[in-house]
């Protein structure tokens, strides 16, 4: 075992760094998924505030200025919720001959899984492992840039959001 081992090191060496970027990509899908949580929450916060002065309010003093301000506000926040929402939305399409993808081996029974496993080559196993992280590099990359429109559109709404709080506290 020893000397299968030594004669195949580079193989060896190459799936360590292929799983290690592969973990890699998967904790970049991870952060994407955690960010979408504190948009949705700071997003659904300033909704909440603004409904709160809007009940507080003396609705008969509305104006032109409040409308100009609140309606950007619900736009713009609405916005960053469905891009955060697109974000998190699974994406799980992936090789269909993976040993690595959830979905490939659960097309599988037990005993055909331990096969193909047993049947793979190191460069079989290499290949699905560099398909994975293209796949992975992916998803991460379209997540990522549904979380940037998320991020905009939230700090975006906080502009017209402040000045419609103002705006109604005045009118108090």
């Amino acid at each position: 075992m020893e000397n299968y081992y030594i004669e195949n090191k580079q193989y060896f060496e190459k799936i360590e760094f292929l799983k290690w970027v592969l973990e890699r990509n998967i904790n970049f899908i991870s952060t994407a998924d955690s960010k979408t949580g504190y948009l949705i929450t700071i997003n659904m916060a300033m909704l909440a505030g603004l409904a709160a002065a809007y009940t507080l309010s003396d609705k008969t003093q509305y104006t032109i200025v409040f409308l100009i301000f609140s309606i950007p506000t619900l736009i713009l926040s609405t916005l960053s919720i469905y891009c955060a929402a697109i974000s998190v939305w699974p994406r799980t399409s992936g090789p269909n001959d993976s040993l690595i993808f959830f979905a490939s081996i659960s097309n599988l029974n037990s005993t055909e899984y331990l096969q193909k496993i047993n049947d793979a080559r190191l460069d079989d196993l290499i290949n699905d492992l560099s398909r994975q992280i293209h796949r992975n590099a992916e998803i991460a990359k379209e997540k990522y840039k549904w979380v940037r429109k998320s991020v905009i559109y939230c700090f975006t709404s906080s502009i017209p959001w402040f000045a419609t709080i103002f705006t109604l506290i005045e009118i108090r």
